[in-house]
């Protein structure tokens, strides 16, 4: 609250919303509009010193005084619970609509005589103006949002080092399969075709990882994302780039992790040179890294297409079907 004050003794507009305010806290406001159930007005203007326009108001339509050292802000609460009895037209006590009340004082008429003179006579030099719709520029905006996202990334070590050892852990235990074979210089169809289905399997059972363990925390990111959009500070653009920065040094570690575990339990003919073995270990974590990024972005896609986890646990589980078939 003396952040907020600082920048409206600054010639700033400051509105805030308070509830249970300390005295002195309450004595920091300068104009009070104060709404009873409903959401009618019962006050409105300026508070004046310790709260004393606010005092004296209530206070003159008979409501009880206010005791020495009372919080003016609890005590005006308890004088709208507790109420007011008045004469109806029919000469019966009824409760005091204090709304009413209001738009009958002379308190209102001044407030709407206010408002109706600083309507018309708008001050153009008092305007606020921006040059842009940020306040930065598109390459800072993407600088701090990546750095953001990285560090974001960093602290979710549950998130991270589960798929790393998720991985490594998959890559031994299909590729210990095929140690006995690994002095074989060729392989019959029935090896061929288990080792083709094993690397099928490794391909969807890590696309399924990636997708479903980056949901929970896209899930997060996107809802800040949605709170800073609403205050102006960044763009779908900044967000799409930061996301590919923050997550493409892990599918790449991950990938390469899988694929030094799992190449090296298959091993290579033995009669290929050591060119024709880096080539052939290079186009498999080529493809096994671009698999990898597939499933991890459509995972980030999902849930930023839709509201709900579970909707988008269901649009990832059609995808792995339909990639799986």
């Amino acid at each position: 609250m003396n952040a907020l004050r600082k920048i409206a003794n600054e010639g700033r507009t400051v509105v805030a919303t308070i509830h249970q305010p300390s005295s002195t806290i309450f004595d920091m406001f300068d104009d009070l509009l104060l709404l009873k159930k409903g959401g009618q007005t019962v006050f409105q203007g300026d508070l004046g010193p310790c709260s004393s326009n606010l005092i004296s108001y209530f206070e003159s339509m008979g409501c009880k005084p206010m005791s020495r050292g009372e919080n003016p802000a609890s005590w005006m609460l308890n004088v709208l619970n507790d109420g007011l009895m008045e004469k109806g037209e029919d000469g019966e006590d009824q409760p005091l609509d204090f709304a009413k009340a209001w738009n009958d004082s002379s308190n209102y008429e001044e407030i709407a005589s206010q408002v109706a003179k600083a309507t018309e006579a708008q001050d153009e030099t008092k305007k606020i103006t921006f040059s842009g719709k940020y306040a930065v520029k598109w390459w800072l905006r993407d600088r701090f949002m990546s750095k953001r996202l990285v560090l974001i990334y960093w602290r979710s070590p549950m998130y991270n080092l589960t798929r790393l050892f998720l991985g490594s852990l998959l890559a031994v235990l299909l590729g210990s399969i095929f140690i006995p074979q690994r002095s074989a210089s060729v392989f019959n169809e029935a090896q061929m075709s288990s080792l083709l289905s094993t690397i099928y399997i490794s391909f969807i059972t890590m696309g399924q990882l990636s997708i479903t363990s980056i949901m929970p925390i896209m899930g997060s990111i996107r809802d800040m994302y949605y709170r800073h959009k609403a205050s102006g500070m960044l763009g779908p653009r900044s967000l799409g780039i930061a996301l590919e920065m923050a997550e493409w040094r892990f599918i790449i570690l991950t990938s390469t992790l899988f694929c030094l575990i799992f190449i090296g339990c298959i091993g290579f003919d033995p009669s290929l040179s050591a060119g024709w073995k880096m080539f052939l270990g290079f186009i498999i974590w080529g493809f096994f890294t671009f698999n990898s990024a597939i499933y991890s972005y459509a995972g980030q896609l999902f849930v930023c297409l839709v509201q709900g986890a579970n909707a988008a646990l269901t649009i990832a589980s059609i995808f792995l079907g339909m990639n799986a078939s």
